[in-house]
């Protein structure tokens, strides 16, 4: 079964076209060249600078342990159930990827936090 992260791709895609377009600007006014010029040095630079980023997330994705790992692709593909931040201190048992990284933290702090934030609002 193929599954497509397409809320990712369409985000990096517009990420692309926007850092192109504020690229292209700064590089026709700094180094005065062609706005044709400009616009094949900052598509350049950006498509290679998104490829390298994806090449590193790879790597490192490969070298995670796996809890990391499946908390990692559940925030790529399922994030558009969550609510921010505050759904990363949730009581979902060993799988929660914010105390795993900062167990010093402690696990139910975040969590509380989030629910006092929106307790406060719904007053």
């Amino acid at each position: 079964m193929n599954v497509v992260p397409l809320r990712t791709i369409v985000f990096q895609a517009m990420f692309v076209l926007i850092a192109i377009a504020i690229q292209s600007y700064i590089f026709r006014r700094q180094l005065q060249v062609s706005p044709r010029t400009s616009i094949e040095y900052a598509a350049s630079i950006e498509l290679l600078s998104v490829v390298a980023g994806w090449v590193l997330f790879f790597i490192v994705e490969s070298l995670l342990p796996q809890v990391l790992r499946l908390q990692l692709f559940n925030f790529i593909f399922l994030i558009s159930g969550r609510k921010g931040w505050e759904s990363w201190g949730s009581a979902n048992g060993d799988r929660d990827l914010f105390p795993q990284l900062f167990p010093q933290a402690g696990r139910t702090d975040f969590a509380e936090a989030g629910a006092r934030r929106t307790a406060r609002r719904s007053v």
